[in-house]
């Protein structure tokens, strides 16, 4: 058996409590879409982002190129300590819609990818030794080769998309067109001429470009933070935990 850690993590988070919850699984990055072939007896760790209680429409097409043979599963959602609504439910839906056999499903916390106050430094190691005891589990089931069906929370149909908000822009006072953040852009919304654009209509408000700038010449509008911390401070200070359903 080969096992995988499979991303979309633009900021990191979301690979970071992947790698503590599976150590040992080979890393696969699908923020450009790369294709990649599971065989029957593989165990493939799935880790998406959640973006107000969904997982990012690019993301989920990004799973177009993972192709499975009946490959056993751990859907993995990575949010900011608000909620994850009907994100790992619809990551679930999506794996087995591609061929995979779901074993097993969790729910973690990272850092906010907007506001880095809210979850701040996690997953930690408070973290990680839950993680590390969910992965002990998963193991004994897979052993076990226990087949009775689990609930994941969430609802059908999901909760509706809103349309991107995403206002991000470079100070092109301080932009040194590095094209750094172009090249990293799973999106592909930053333009090649003149890094400093970005496309408003393919953004998806990642936050890989202004976690990356080395000159921090990005971001979203102070206006928008300042709702959004708002929000955050009134919904998200109390730490939650990881879960796993099996």
């Amino acid at each position: 058996m080969k096992s995988y850690n499979i991303f979309f993590s633009p900021t990191g988070g979301t690979r970071k409590a992947l790698k503590m919850l599976n150590p040992f699984g080979e890393e696969v990055d699908i923020s450009k879409g790369a294709d990649i072939f599971l065989k029957k007896d593989d165990l493939a760790f799935i880790a998406l982002p959640c973006y107000a209680g969904r997982c990012p429409d690019l993301a989920i097409r990004r799973l177009e190129a993972v192709h499975a043979e009946k490959t056993k599963a751990v859907a993995v959602i990575v949010y900011g300590n608000r909620a994850y609504e009907d994100a790992l439910l619809e990551l679930s839906d999506k794996l087995s819609e591609r061929g995979f056999s779901i074993l097993a499903a969790v729910s973690a916390i990272a850092e906010h990818s907007i506001i880095r106050t809210i979850a701040q430094n996690r997953p930690d190691e408070e973290d990680e030794k839950l993680l590390s005891s969910f992965y002990l589990k998963i193991m004994e089931k897979l052993e076990s080769n226990h087949k009775e069906s689990f609930h994941i929370p969430g609802n059908r149909p999901y909760k509706a998309l809103k349309p991107s908000a995403t206002d991000i822009k470079a100070d092109k006072s301080i932009c040194t067109k590095c094209k750094l953040c172009q090249s990293s852009c799973p999106a592909g919304a930053i333009s090649l001429k003149d890094p400093s654009e970005t496309d408003a209509s393919s953004c998806i408000g990642c936050m890989r470009c202004v976690h990356i700038c080395p000159a921090k010449a990005r971001d979203i509008s102070k206006e928008r933070k300042e709702r959004i911390r708002e929000m955050l401070y009134a919904t998200a200070k109390e730490r939650k935990q990881a879960e796993l359903f099996l």
